[in-house]
């Protein structure tokens, strides 16, 4: 029996010119009106499959070693020796995404650049130039005792600076496995971004894949050989270039690499060789395109033919340490839910959203005078993703909006969740459209209550509605799931009860609102709230009995790092502000210079593209750069 999905009211036509803007730039459908629709909530749209089971951990973190202090300990003190705990405000944030999921913590990948260049101390090697980042027994610790209280397993990324594995080796003797319990290593990451090493100076002109491949391959044998069997491995960590000719060679030739990962980050937020345009709120919004990551379906082919997982290693809203104004705000909250739900729609294994606590892009920030974390919309996001999946059992399709999928332009999203447990299923709308106010919906369950496992026989199923919102679209605050915030909290717990506003079935039908800039979840079945079923982490292994560290009491500011995405001139703009006229003078003249070399650089960028920026504007990517670079597109690209 087909499920049938209709509209409420026409939306009022939003009459700015903005608005109509944004139409012909194709980043909602040109009509603008959303109309009387079709949905299949019973099963794909055409020419679909579902996806397979859902790792209930598929929703997790990706940490540079250089903010292990900040990210997941106290602060800066303990890359001193003075405190190697975990921050238990961290702690519990991770502890409300498990449970959102039936109680399976997330995976911390740390890694980055910074592994690349990381140095362990009291290492007998000699010190490279580019080795710029000390880590020591201290911060090793800190992950410990973090996964001994999360239950969160790691990815370890080692460095390759130099060909020469000694260097990994070391770090992974001398320094993880004397510190770190193997049950808590997930997998071990050799490489990050190779395919940037000349660039940065990490290798001679002229470095190839066919030089990394064998640069991995000695890496590999050597670590197995130094710390024995029983650990999985994960690579290559592709930025982009090479992803497109290169990965699916990679995985036909390193079987013995369990986790395939790559990098991909929403929109460019600082590389000035290819981003000559401004990232926002609403071109985060069209990002990612339809079928923007169809390209990753090969990839988990070859991969699940030997046994391997394809993996989202690194990536967020915007790269280089995100975009202030837009990866810290709403906007990316529900640019992570779009994009955590297209790629778990790919079977992707897992993710790690790029989580340094100093960065735009974090999922929750750091106040360096207090020590405070605080969760950014990101975070609402991924718990969100956490509270449809609900745990283990659940798989993805896309539920046909409009006889197709996604034929409003990208702008209302429309997805279908499966529990195979217990026969729930969940609506997903993801309402991006700036020409649309609230939206009523109207569901038909397809299938006789009875197959709802978890219903007695005396039991009317109910629909249960979960709600991400906030007051504007570039809100940093007031951040709600079904109206709980973590603002102002400071125990990482969220303030406020966990309501589920419950829809009453009327014969099979359900109706519910959808506001403008908000995503909706319906689930239809009869356990109301969280999930009843939780996951027992590994007990807490004390790693230094006797000690107990003080809350609340001021840190150190943290130094500056090349990492740091905090510019001097944001954080001292205040202390000038007295001298007035001359600097708004000399401000508006640096304005008009950088104008016009912005103008004529863009000129030169356009010039490929016969006619003017302004005549082919509907013809072009919402990200017209993506039209200059061949991999931008499929595979975004400069990170941290």
């Amino acid at each position: 029996m087909p499920a049938f999905l209709s509209f409420g009211k026409y939306a009022a036509w939003q009459k700015s010119l903005y608005i109509k803007l944004l139409c012909l730039f194709a980043f909602v459908e040109i009509r603008c009106l959303v109309h009387a629709a079709i949905v299949e909530l019973s099963h794909p749209a055409s020419n679909t499959t579902p996806s397979g089971l859902i790792d209930p951990s598929f929703v997790g973190f990706s940490v540079e070693w250089t903010h292990v202090d900040d990210a997941l300990g106290p602060g800066p003190g303990a890359n001193t020796g003075v405190d190697y705990s975990s921050n238990p405000i961290v702690v519990n944030l991770f502890r409300h995404l498990a449970e959102a999921v039936a109680g399976y913590p997330p995976t911390l990948r740390i890694g980055g650049n910074s592994a690349t260049r990381l140095w362990w101390q009291g290492s007998i090697l000699p010190r490279l130039s580019q080795s710029t980042w000390s880590v020591n027994a201290m911060e090793l610790k800190i992950i410990q005792e973090f996964a001994s209280s999360t239950g969160s397993r790691m990815v370890l990324t080692v460095p390759m600076l130099s060909p020469d594995p000694a260097y990994a080796v070391e770090f992974l003797v001398k320094g993880v496995i004397p510190n770190l319990s193997k049950d808590h290593i997930l997998a071990i990451e050799i490489g990050n971004e190779p395919d940037h090493y000349e660039k940065n100076g990490r290798r001679p002109p002229g470095y190839s894949f066919n030089d990394f491949t064998k640069e991995f391959t000695v890496a590999y044998n050597a670590i197995v050989a130094a710390i024995g069997p029983g650990f999985d491995y994960q690579g290559p960590s592709y930025a982009y270039p090479w992803t497109s000719d290169y990965m699916i060679p990679f995985i036909q030739g390193q079987r013995g690499t369990k986790y395939i990962s790559f990098h991909k980050y929403g929109q460019r937020g600082c590389s000035t060789a290819t981003n000559p345009d401004a990232v926002t709120p609403l071109t985060l919004l069209a990002d990612p395109a339809p079928e923007e990551y169809v390209w990753i379906d090969s990839l988990v082919q070859v991969a699940q033919a030997g046994n391997q997982d394809v993996v989202w290693g690194e990536g967020g809203s915007s790269s280089c340490n995100g975009t202030a104004g837009v990866s810290d705000t709403f906007a990316s909250a529900i640019w992570t839910v779009d994009t955590l739900l297209e790629m778990a729609y790919r079977n992707v294994k897992y993710t790690s959203l790029s989580g340094a606590a100093q960065t735009y892009y974090a999922p929750y920030s750091l106040d360096p005078v207090t020590g405070r974390m605080s969760p950014r919309p990101t975070y609402y996001g991924m718990l969100m993703v956490n509270r449809i999946l609900r745990g283990a059992g659940s798989t993805l399709f896309r539920a046909s909006l409009d006889g197709g999928w996604a034929l409003t332009g990208n702008s209302i999203k429309t997805w279908g969740v499966n529990n195979t447990a217990t026969g729930e299923m969940t609506l997903v709308v993801i309402h991006k459209s700036p020409a649309a106010n609230a939206t009523s919906f109207t569901v038909q369950y397809p299938y006789a209550f009875s197959a709802l496992s978890n219903c007695t026989s005396s039991q009317q199923p109910k629909g249960y509605i979960t709600r991400l919102e906030a007051p504007a679209l570039n809100a940093k605050t007031g951040v709600t799931i079904n109206k709980q915030t973590w603002d102002n909290s400071l125990d990482g717990h969220p303030i406020g009860a966990y309501t589920e506003e419950i829809v009453e079935a009327q014969g099979q039908m359900f109706t519910f609102t959808v506001q403008q800039y908000s995503i909706v979840a319906l689930r239809i079945g009869c356990t109301p709230g969280l999930p009843a079923r939780s996951y027992t982490p590994p007990p807490v292994e004390p790693v230094n009995p006797g000690f107990t560290p003080v809350w609340g009491t001021p840190n150190p500011t943290p130094s500056a790092d090349p990492d740091a995405p905090l510019k001097t001139e944001q954080r001292t703009l205040g202390k000038y502000v007295g001298i007035g006229v001359g600097a708004a003078v000399l401000g508006l003249a640096c304005a008009l210079a950088l104008t016009a070399l912005v103008r004529k650089r863009r000129m030169k960028n356009d010039g490929a593209i016969p006619t003017p920026r302004t005549s082919n504007a509907a013809a072009r990517h919402p990200h017209p750069f993506a039209k200059r670079n061949p991999y931008l597109y499929a595979y975004a690209g400069e990170v941290v």
